[in-house]
């Protein structure tokens, strides 16, 4: 239950973590280990993450949109 109130806090401040790293494509610091094609996947952690962020922030923000399909 602890968890679920800190939800809100968590994302922005992972989002924040993400985009304030200065890689391109995401690394350890930010998104963890390269994926199996070893790309970072800076730009996909950060639609998810957006994605994830309550209604009024993704409004606010203009990469905030849900994921497509």
């Amino acid at each position: 239950a602890h968890l679920f109130k800190l939800h809100d806090d968590l994302i922005a401040r992972a989002c924040e973590l993400v985009e304030s790293c200065e890689c391109t494509d995401g690394c350890p610091s930010c998104v963890g280990p390269g994926g199996e094609e070893g790309s970072g996947g800076k730009a996909e952690t950060l639609a998810i993450l957006h994605a994830l962020r309550p209604l009024d922030a993704q409004l606010s923000h203009p990469e905030g949109r849900a994921l497509p399909g």
